[in-house]
């Protein structure tokens, strides 16, 4: 149906709302007054019938709103090519299992390294959690997080790499080192989460799973994400070197993250976005590696870091931190895909809170 035709029945039915409301409360008024037992139930009835056309609204007005979000993202045909990808690449599989009402029921999903399996969200879960962050959702979509991204986070890494590595890959030094790859199993890959006050803390794959089963949060084992496009809306948006930098969206202006800077000012404004709503960076939570894996099998060609861009930048993923000892190697991915640990910085001491000058964070919307 036509938005505007869809926005004008809305309006005449909220108006219409509003007249009956307005005469409920007159009906109202004389029931009690008159304390007539059939008047009394005439203003039952239409209080009946309000409530009704309330709840008849409050679902138009929601599809509405998904309608609207589902056109600007191409949700429909996003999922759908994302779980095609995924099926392509053996990660996930599908089973059969009886529901709570002992239906036998169908669905695809992952085993993770928790040895549990994690059922792929619907597209129909992907809606709903769209439309409870509606709110959110109008700022960030206007800002340009608009490329949906499904990712198996509960899988391990080394499948990951396994199953997804183009030929571009195979050279990197993240691929070929054993320890990194097998990182979440043995757990010196930890992840930061988010904790009281937009603290964050580390923890390995295995208690982030087990966490969000506690949590019984919706997308458990999966991290269903929202990206920035670029200008033609076709592929991740490059990080933008320093004299490139824009803002984006109208609702609340969001001036882009750019490569260099301080590690610490990076890391506050990830904390402050945690906590403050009013933050044009809300809702925000930096990269960690599965994220960019999938990202950048997804982008094909160009890739998705790198100078083929035309940027000449990588990545700085500070969702997560390898800790083969106290001191934590921060990944800097490049479209070479190998990664550059803080101790491999040329640096000096004086700037060890600096990133280099072609590496930046890259943030996700997770729904």
């Amino acid at each position: 149906m036509n938005k505007t035709i869809v926005c004008t029945e809305v309006r005449i039915s909220l108006d219409r709302i509003r007249s009956l409301k307005e005469a409920l409360f007159v009906e109202y008024g004389r029931a009690c007054v008159e304390n007539d037992p059939e008047f009394i139930d005439s203003v039952r009835y239409d209080a009946q019938e309000v409530k009704r056309q309330i709840h008849q609204l409050a679902k138009e007005l929601k599809d509405l709103e998904l309608a609207r979000m589902e056109k600007v993202l191409d949700l429909k045909n996003r999922y759908q090519q994302q779980v095609s990808a995924l099926l392509a690449t053996g990660l996930i599989g599908g089973v059969t299992f009886k529901n709570k009402s002992g239906e036998e029921q169908f669905d695809y999903g992952v085993f993770g390294v928790d040895s549990r399996y994690h059922r792929l969200p619907t597209y129909e879960d992907v809606r709903e959690r769209l439309y409870e962050q509606r709110e959110l959702m109008r700022i960030k979509i206007d800002q340009g997080f608009t490329k949906l991204l499904l990712v198996p986070f509960a899988a391990g890494i080394r499948s990951m790499v396994s199953r997804l590595q183009p030929e571009k890959m195979k050279s990197g030094k993240v691929l070929d080192d054993g320890a990194f790859t097998y990182a979440d199993v043995n757990r010196t890959m930890r992840y930061l989460t988010n904790t009281v006050e937009g603290r964050a803390q580390e923890q390995s794959k295995e208690e982030v799973l087990t966490s969000e089963s506690s949590e019984d949060r919706w997308s458990e084992g999966w991290r269903v994400l929202l990206f920035q496009t670029s200008d033609d809306k076709k592929r991740i948006r490059p990080i933008p070197a320093t004299d490139r930098l824009s803002s984006k969206g109208t609702l609340r202006p969001r001036k882009d993250i750019g490569t260099g800077g301080l590690r610490s000012q990076h890391l506050e404004r990830e904390r402050v976005a945690m906590i403050d709503s009013t933050s044009p960076y809300t809702g925000e939570s930096p990269m960690c590696f599965e994220d960019w894996l999938f990202a950048a099998a997804d982008q094909q060609t160009p890739v998705l870091d790198g100078e083929s861009e035309g940027e000449g930048t990588g990545a700085w993923l500070s969702g997560c931190v390898l800790r083969f000892s106290d001191d934590g190697l921060t990944l800097f991915l490049n479209a070479n895909y190998s990664f550059k640990p803080k101790q491999e910085m040329d640096i000096d001491e004086e700037a060890s809170d600096k990133l280099l000058s072609d590496f930046g964070p890259r943030m996700v919307v997770r729904l």
